[in-house]
C-alpha cells in the first residue's frame, strides 16, 4: 500500500517531512483550505449531473 493509499502512512511521511509542529499546522490550514475547494467542486459537479439526469428523465417522459 502506497502513502496515499493508507492515511496513516501519509500522515506519518508528511509529519517527517515537515518536521515541526508549527509547519504541520500550515499545511492543515493549506490543506484544509485546498479540501474545501475540492468539496465545493463536487457539489457543483454532483448538482450538475443531477440537472443532467432531471433533464434526461423529462425528455424521456415526453416522449
Amino acid at each position: 500500500m502506497t502513502p496515499l493509499e493508507d492515511p496513516a502512512e501519509h500522515a506519518k511521511e508528511l509529519w517527517r517531512e515537515l518536521g515541526d509542529v508549527a509547519r504541520v499546522e500550515a499545511a492543515l490550514v493549506a490543506y484544509r483550505a485546498m479540501l474545501e475547494e475540492d468539496l465545493e467542486a463536487c457539489r457543483y459537479w454532483r448538482d450538475v449531473l443531477d440537472t443532467l439526469q432531471a433533464l434526461a428523465l423529462a425528455r424521456e417522459t415526453r416522449h
